[in-house]
Formats: structure tokens, C-alpha cells, sequence
């Protein structure tokens, strides 16, 4: 039973979808306001705060 479980779960990982690397955020509110930011404020790129 559990070698069973093994294999597939091997058989599953070898044949599944390639995992997604684009981690820009799509469409959504926060990434058009991120975007927004920085074409305004380009100095101000990669900053927590107000220097």
C-alpha cells in the first residue's frame, strides 16, 4: 500500500505541470498601484520608507 502511494505520488511530481515562476502580481489592484509607484516615483524603487 504504501509503495503504491510512493509511486504515485512520483509518477504525479514527474508528469505534473511545470510550476509557475511569474510572480509579478497579474492584474489586481496592488500590482497597478505598485506599477503606478514606480513610474512616478523611480528613485524611490525597492524603498520602505521616505529617505
Amino acid at each position: 500500500m504504501i509503495a503504491g502511494v510512493v509511486v504515485v505520488s512520483f509518477v504525479g511530481f514527474g508528469y505534473g505541470a511545470a510550476p509557475g515562476k511569474d510572480f509579478s502580481g497579474g492584474d489586481s489592484q496592488s500590482a497597478e498601484a505598485q506599477q503606478l509607484m514606480e513610474k512616478r516615483f523611480p528613485r524611490s524603487k525597492g524603498t520602505d520608507c521616505p529617505s
